[in-house]
């Protein structure tokens, strides 16, 4: 009986063996590739060995096959599709080679695979990166940054700049203050004397200081973006204007003092001091200002 029992065990073992192979048949199976990393550019160059090229072929080797039944051929499996498109493979026994094409701006791992959803053997990941060059910048002049005597502001954080294309990852910006001398337009990190100072720290994030000593006023922020050279591409390259003030009122008003500007304030304009200073009090030689839409003449209120 035992002996029986022991047969009936061996058959189920067998027939089970019999149904559902000897095992993966890709357990030793391997996929080689030329690259694990790919960078490509959108509408960049035809020609692969460009700078910046919008598509690169790679080579694909597998490696291991034992089994009659196994296939050479392969396909490309993207975790982020749309960010990059495959093209036919072409083969030489157990070689391949794709096209890889750069569709959007984004990252993705991309796989070579061999077999179907069951049995199968894939690459190591290969890093796509899709790059979509920025164009131009552009400056939301209805945002208006200002800061304290004493205090510091993120200029990153103004949240002024916008991009395009819009879906560009190139996004990372200089800050600078404006000089201009001949006609030449260039970039400082500090102003006032040194009582203005544009700093940046660990995390790529730029801010002004205002020291106590800083004349308050308008200073002239230069923003450039990090993927140009120089200050001369004037797509790539703005400007806006941040407010320096003394503090705020007991009413919780900004309060500007220009007695010790370099400005005279018979010579600022009634629609300068709208603009710049809309929603604030203004203060010369101790007085406080009104502002109208005739010429600025001091008047006192």
């Amino acid at each position: 009986m035992r002996k029986y029992f022991s047969l009936m065990i061996l058959f189920v073992m067998c027939a089970f063996v019999g149904l559902t192979g000897c095992g993966d048949i890709y357990e030793n199976v391997s996929i080689d590739t030329s690259t694990n990393e790919i960078t490509l550019y959108v509408d960049g160059g035809t020609d692969e060995n460009s700078s910046k090229p919008a598509s690169q072929t790679i080579t694909a080797s597998i490696e291991g096959i034992q089994d009659a039944s196994i296939t050479s051929e392969m396909f490309v499996r993207f975790d982020n599709p749309g960010i990059a498109t495959a093209g036919e493979f072409s083969y030489n026994e157990n070689t391949g080679t794709v096209t890889i094409t750069a569709q959007q701006d984004g990252t993705t791992d991309m796989y070579i695979v061999s077999g179907d959803n069951s049995l199968k053997v894939e690459s190591e990941p290969i890093k796509v990166t899709v790059i979509e060059e920025v164009e131009s910048i552009r400056v939301d002049e209805t945002v208006k940054g200002s800061v304290a005597l004493g205090q510091s502001i993120s200029l990153n954080n103004l949240d002024n700049i916008s991009f395009s294309p819009v879906k560009t990852s190139q996004t990372e910006l200089e800050f600078y203050f404006y000089q201009e001398q001949n006609g030449v337009v260039s970039g400082a990190t500090t102003a006032d004397g040194g009582n203005l100072v544009i700093t940046q720290n660990e995390n790529g994030e730029y801010f002004l200081y205002a020291l106590n000593q800083a004349s308050v006023g308008t200073v002239r922020i230069l923003v450039k973006s990090a993927h140009t050279n120089g200050f001369a591409d004037n797509q790539l390259v703005k400007y806006f204007d941040i407010m320096v003030y003394d503090g705020f009122d007991e009413s919780g008003i900004k309060v500007f003092d220009i007695t010790s500007g370099t400005e005279q304030a018979s010579e600022l304009s009634s629609l300068t001091l709208l603009e710049n200073y809309r929603g604030t009090n203004i203060i010369y030689n101790q007085k406080r200002l009104s502002l109208s839409v005739q010429n600025f003449a001091g008047d006192v209120i």
